[in-house]
């Protein structure tokens, strides 16, 4: 059973390996993994609203290209696989749902995933009137740090969408989940990089730099960015937010060119006397 265990967990971690990136000193940020678990739901949610909701994060994660994405019906469907074969004796069916959770939670923990994202439907309304449709989602959103056992508050999302049938609808609220997951992973899920260079500066004042990410971890035109000066005071580390960036250009897998929005002389300055500068994708993120 170990074994045929293992070679699933091999071949998932090599079909993860494909979209990674290998990490050093000095080296642009890297994918995280991200699997996205099975959601709950209220008793007047439908299983196909459920799967309807988690395809639209799924997506939503996919799309912004910023994480390896792992579905956990992969992770339960080799948990099953490794199982001792068939057991067709409706008596054993609670030992092989017992080991097939067990060999799941195996098969998570050797993944060295960083996150695990799960939802609650809370609400489902379609509604009806003459000729036009509209539906009404509510989903509770979680995310959990696997590495640090922190979860965020859960975040509720409305997915709203209307048209001329039922479908027309569901297609319309996609749509707009589309930008609520963009914005729920901008705000949830940072990474920080660094800048490798300023740009001469455009009548006296600093208007560009470059800064060491971009499509491999997802960067694209707009991406706004916060700087940071890391110093100390009588010996106390602090963090002090000095200015802002907008992605002008994403010139290659780990460079961006960005604008400048504010902060220019301050981040030239400590950028030119070598001191700890840090750049963070913007958002509220809790990790």
């Amino acid at each position: 059973m170990k074994g045929v265990l293992s070679v699933g967990i091999s071949c998932l971690c090599l079909w993860m390996a494909a979209g990674n990136y290998a990490l050093a000193v000095g080296s642009a940020p890297v994918r995280e993994t991200v699997i996205v678990d099975y959601f709950s739901r209220v008793r007047k949610v439908t299983l196909d609203d459920v799967a309807f909701l988690r395809g639209g994060v799924l997506a939503g994660f996919m799309e912004r290209g910023r994480h390896n994405i792992i579905d956990a019906e992969r992770i339960l469907q080799m948990a099953v696989n490794a199982l001792p074969g068939v057991m067709i004796d409706p008596l054993a069916w609670d030992e092989m749902c017992r080991k097939a959770v067990e060999y799941r939670a195996e098969i998570i923990g050797s993944l060295e995933a960083r996150y695990m994202v799960t939802g609650l439907v809370t609400d489902c309304q379609v509604k009806n009137e003459n000729t036009s449709w509209s539906v009404a989602y509510a989903l509770r959103l979680m995310s959990y740090d696997l590495s640090t056992g922190r979860y965020t508050a859960p975040e509720e999302i409305q997915v709203v969408g209307s048209g001329n049938s039922v479908e027309a609808a569901d297609q319309a609220a996609m749509k707009s989940f589309a930008g609520r997951m963009e914005n729920y992973i901008n705000n949830h899920f940072k990474f920080q990089t660094e800048i490798l260079r300023m740009e001469e500066p455009v009548n006296g004042k600093w208007k560009e730099l470059y800064i060491h990410c971009g499509t491999a971890i997802g960067v694209r035109k707009g991406d706004l960015f916060k700087v940071y000066l890391e110093s100390e005071i009588d010996g106390v580390p602090m963090t002090r937010q000095i200015g802002k960036l907008r992605a002008k250009e994403v010139a290659g897998e780990e460079v961006t060119r960005c604008v400048i929005s504010n902060g220019g002389e301050e981040i030239a300055e400590a950028f030119a006397e070598n001191k700890r500068l840090i750049v963070v994708s913007d958002g509220q993120a809790l990790f």
